[in-house]
């Protein structure tokens, strides 16, 4: 970090320049990082106030991009630092192999994103496949096909418009081995990572390296037929005097989801 400079306090510290802000956290580190020994009654104020200045400085850098090294996310543990590429990768390497996260590290932060990059009946299928991993995993979570159908339904204007899905992490094993077996069959589709930390500014990193890289041998006990436990227990649809045929929707017909 360079050398500490006079700041003009006057001057919100919003405004103030990457050196002015780099500097803030120089001079304030040694308070922020001293040890209450009970001597010192003021040593509690004069630290939480050190922290908290520097809080505010590194989350004004971090909003503008500043690349903080190793050392310095170290050294100010107090610091809820945002998450790098790297971190975004070490957390998924950790969920597929089943290790303690990070401190700081909460898969609810992410999203997945599965890329569709194919055209015409190529990308029906790929769509069609994403779709059914998706629903795969929500009665996984032990949800019914109904529901499983209308959270697919509801990802499929996002789909149309983006071309990719947009789930949350899965933290069991079984949905990763469901992308692993998708992308032997369709290694056109890109799976992402993406932070939804407002002040991340939605940084994403591909992950498809990590899961084409997991298999499944002796790891597929958690996966189970649940279209057959479900459908003993969805109750009967209810019978019509006059039935009247729908025609089938146009993102069921796309989805081969007849």
């Amino acid at each position: 970090m360079p050398q500490a400079l006079a700041i003009d306090r006057t001057v919100p510290m919003d405004q103030w320049s990457e050196i002015q802000l780099l500097s803030q956290i120089q001079r304030l580190t040694p308070d922020a990082l001293e040890m209450v020994d009970g001597m010192d009654c003021t040593a509690p104020t004069r630290i939480e106030h050190a922290r908290e200045e520097i809080r505010i400085a590194v989350d004004l850098l971090q909003l503008r991009g500043y690349p903080f090294d190793f050392a310095a996310r170290q050294k100010l543990k107090f610091i809820n630092w945002l998450p790098t590429q790297v971190d975004m990768r070490m957390m998924i390497r950790g969920l597929l192999q089943g290790e303690q996260l990070e401190d700081g590290m909460f898969p609810g932060d992410y999203r997945l994103e599965i890329i569709a990059n194919s055209y015409g009946q190529d990308a029906s299928a790929q769509y069609k496949a994403m779709g059914e991993i998706i629903i795969a995993q929500t009665l996984r979570l032990g949800t019914d096909q109904r529901e499983g159908a209308r959270t697919l339904i509801d990802q499929i204007p996002r789909a149309i418009h983006t071309g990719k899905f947009e789930i949350t992490v899965p933290v069991g094993r079984a949905m990763w081995l469901d992308l692993a077996d998708h992308l032997k069959s369709f290694p056109a589709t890109n799976v992402n990572l993406r932070c939804t930390i407002p002040q991340s500014k939605g940084l994403t990193v591909s992950i498809k390296d990590l899961i084409e890289s997991i298999t499944g041998d002796g790891q597929r006990t958690d996966r189970t037929d649940h279209n057959a436990a479900n459908a003993a227990t969805l109750p009967a649809p209810l019978a019509s005097k006059t039935p009247k045929p729908r025609p089938l929707p146009w993102y069921l017909r796309l989805l081969g989801l007849t």
